[in-house]
């Protein structure tokens, strides 16, 4: 009888191991071929556009385009230093992104030796400095410079919590409100920006200078 117990116990183990095994590679393979088109032309070097700001949140812009290099440049990638890239492109007369956001980017491939470009169109960025929360909605587009084609395309839609107080009954609900006011005016802008880019890059893969 203990015989065949442990044979049993055996044979759960193997099973489990084997189902845990074929869940790992499935994983793996989601994993690699959510964006394949960046697997395929491997590109080293990337050139970060102005963002394409749609609104009214003029700080947004310079906060996601100049947190935008270190999450890159930590994933693997070489990134064109941000600044140095936009007194180029207005040397070149292209500070503006929008007008290369449908249009064929492999002049920038040419010029500046880039393998790919990245937009970021910033939707929305609404501070409820009440609730100590700023709603965001920011799209990062991958293309390449050698094909033009898109290698990724994401959305970061969601809220960054910039709260330092609970509201409660009484007098300190007054007091919280506008310490989360405070918080949210103080912290938004580069909190905000980091965060989105953050969850971003942990959707693209490695680049060539990659280590875990």
């Amino acid at each position: 009888m203990i015989f065949l117990a442990n044979k049993n116990i055996k044979r759960m183990v193997i099973g489990l191991m084997t189902l845990l095994l074929l869940a790992s590679c499935s994983i793996s393979k989601k994993a690699t071929s959510n964006y394949p088109k960046i697997n395929d032309e491997k590109p080293v070097a990337i050139l970060i556009m102005p963002p394409i700001n749609k609104t009214n949140h003029v700080e947004a812009d310079e906060m996601i385009y100049s947190s935008l290099m270190t999450p890159f440049a930590n994933k693997g990638y070489y990134v064109f230093p941000p600044m140095l890239s936009l007194d180029f492109l207005r040397h070149e007369s292209a500070p503006d992104a929008e007008p290369f956001l449908d249009a064929p980017v492999k002049i920038f491939g040419d010029i500046m030796g880039a393998d790919a470009v990245l937009f970021t169109v910033i939707k929305q960025w609404d501070k409820d400095a009440l609730n100590g929360d700023i709603s965001i909605n920011i799209r990062y587009l991958l293309r390449s410079a050698k094909s033009n084609e898109t290698l990724f395309d994401y959305s970061e839609i969601g809220k960054v919590d910039t709260k330092v107080m609970n509201s409660n009954d009484g007098v300190f609900s007054f007091v919280a409100i506008i310490a989360n006011a405070i918080s949210t005016a103080l912290t938004d802008k580069i909190g905000a920006a980091r965060n989105a880019n953050l969850k971003m890059i942990q959707q693209v893969p490695g680049g060539k200078y990659y280590s875990k």
